[in-house]
C-alpha cells in the first residue's frame, strides 16, 4: 500500500474557505504550517484552534524552501 502513495517533498499550499468547528477538527491535525499575513484576524485564528501552528513570513518560506516569490 505505501508503494502506491505518491510522496511529494514539495511545498504544498492550499487556500480554504469558511469552516466548521467540526471541518477545522478534521483538518488541523494535516496542516503543518500558516502564512503570516499582513491584515489577518487573530480572532478567527484562535477560534480555529490554529495559534499553535508554526507561522511562517512568506519571505521565511521562499528561503527555507529554497524558492522565488
Amino acid at each position: 500500500m505505501e508503494e502506491e502513495l505518491d510522496v511529494s517533498e514539495e511545498l504544498e499550499i492550499s487556500l480554504i474557505g469558511h469552516l466548521g468547528e467540526i471541518q477545522w477538527k478534521a483538518l488541523l491535525p494535516r496542516i503543518q504550517a500558516r502564512i503570516v499575513l499582513e491584515n489577518e484576524n487573530q480572532q478567527a485564528i484562535a477560534q480555529a484552534g490554529a495559534e499553535h501552528l508554526p507561522a511562517y513570513e512568506i519571505n521565511g518560506l521562499s528561503k527555507l524552501f529554497n524558492i522565488s516569490t
